[in-house]
């Protein structure tokens, strides 16, 4: 899924209170750009960076192997959902939230 932060702080308003969170990990190495970027954007979900950038062990963790990449966890299951746009992202949470 490749949305752009302007769509995904309206989804995340409309459904945060609905259980709806976003955890965003960055595999930058510059920490203090990205925490700019971060405090500039104003991103109000969760954001992290270890500053290892390709070498963080979230790379082999996860099998990251395209950027951006995304995960949507229903309960304790990773969901295998076809998610491209917003309209396709707000069925996605109408139907799980």
């Amino acid at each position: 899924m490749r949305l752009n932060q302007d769509i995904l702080k309206k989804v995340y308003a409309d459904y945060k209170s609905k259980g709806f969170e976003i955890y965003s990990v960055a595999l930058d190495t510059d920490k203090a750009l990205w925490a700019s970027i971060v405090k500039n954007q104003e991103l109000d979900w969760v954001n992290v960076c270890d500053g290892y950038g390709l070498n963080s062990s979230s790379v082999a963790l996860y099998g990251v192997s395209t950027l951006p990449c995304s995960y949507f966890i229903v309960g304790d299951q990773i969901s295998a959902a076809a998610v491209s746009d917003e309209a396709s992202l707000r069925a996605f949470l109408n139907k799980n939230l």
